[in-house]
């Protein structure tokens, strides 16, 4: 029997799979504190990392999955700007770059810690079958991907009891 979510849209475009977060090259003061500003309970969270770095790439990596519910890849597309706000807000020195770690095992205890602080769950098997479910059931009218994203993250929402 073929699968009803075949003739689906991908939520993603093939660009955004493969740079699934497009940070603003130069943020506006009003970016930066949007999406930027640490509060006092994220900078508690950041002080779990040893070193500069991984402090510095913490940050960035939880700044970016609030804001784009996305981790970065790669920091060599995070701009001087946005690192050097959230390095002020750490007492950390200015830096112009932030390189990825060395150890995958620490990326990998980053973005555990940052899903956990958040509350947020692995996009899981039985939330994707959910997700298309739900979807499934809009009107048969022809939706945007845009159109169809908000109905799959109110069902994750409601699944992670936010």
């Amino acid at each position: 029997m073929a699968d009803s979510t075949t003739h689906l849209a991908p939520i993603l475009t093939s660009r955004q799979r493969r740079h699934p977060v497009d940070l603003p090259q130069d943020p506006t003061e009003e970016e930066l504190a949007r999406d930027w500003t640490l509060s006092a309970a994220d900078r508690e969270q950041v002080r779990g990392c040893r070193g500069n770095d991984s402090r510095l790439r913490f940050a960035i990596q939880l700044c970016v999955m609030r804001r784009y519910g996305r981790f970065v890849d790669d920091y060599a597309g995070v701009p001087a700007r946005i690192l050097n706000f959230l390095s002020r807000q750490l007492d950390l020195p200015p830096v112009l770059a932030v390189e990825l770690s060395r150890r995958e095992a620490t990326q990998q205890e980053h973005e555990r810690r940052i899903r956990e602080y958040l509350g947020l769950q692995t996009f899981d098997l039985p939330t994707q079958e959910q997700i298309e479910r739900r979807v499934c059931r809009l009107p048969t009218e022809r939706l945007s991907p845009a159109e169809i994203a908000p109905h799959g993250e109110t069902v994750c929402v409601k699944r992670a009891g936010l």
